[in-house]
């Protein structure tokens, strides 16, 4: 849709949206086309962070405006407010919610995600903590079941230690 949207090969639009301004080095979508937007991209961690330092700054990465502030606020919003959880989700304790792309693992009063994140289906789980004004990746062996309840220990040990000092 994108392509035939603005007449430009995905690759071209990647590179410009994405990949140069974010000053990418490593990443790579494969299959490269069509590219599969829900998986199929490889990464190093330096790119990985440059993609999470954007994100968590409101779509801004070394003085460019990538994603506007308004993209970022759409992806973070909760989508699925009063709905009733399935099986899965409900066994996710605490007000998590859903937005685009993401699980908000909290909510704000304003429907905003104050900490998402996104487990990936082979173990790496990118996530912005924006109460508590963090970011960082978790990559383990196992699938979302098992690494949900393992990154909440996680997340709740780094935020008492952040409050610590």
């Amino acid at each position: 849709m994108a392509e035939r949207a603005s007449g430009k090969p995905w690759a071209t639009l990647y590179a410009e949206a994405m990949a140069t301004p974010l000053k990418f080095s490593a990443t790579r979508w494969v299959p490269e086309h069509p590219p599969l937007l829900g998986g199929g991209i490889t990464t190093n961690a330096i790119d990985y962070f440059q993609f999470l330092h954007m994100i968590a700054n409101e779509g801004e990465f070394g003085g460019v405006q990538i994603l506007s502030k308004t993209a970022i606020e759409a992806m973070e919003t909760n989508r699925i407010a009063g709905l009733e959880k399935d099986a899965l989700a409900a066994s996710i304790p605490g007000p998590w919610g859903y937005g685009l792309g993401l699980w908000c693992e909290t909510v704000g009063e304003n429907g905003r995600c104050n900490s998402a994140s996104s487990a990936g289906a082979f173990g790496t789980t990118p996530f912005v903590d924006r109460v508590n004004n963090y970011y960082g990746v978790l990559v383990t062996h196992g699938s979302p079941a098992d690494i949900v309840p393992v990154l909440g220990q996680i997340r709740i040990a780094l935020n008492a230690v952040l409050k610590a000092e």
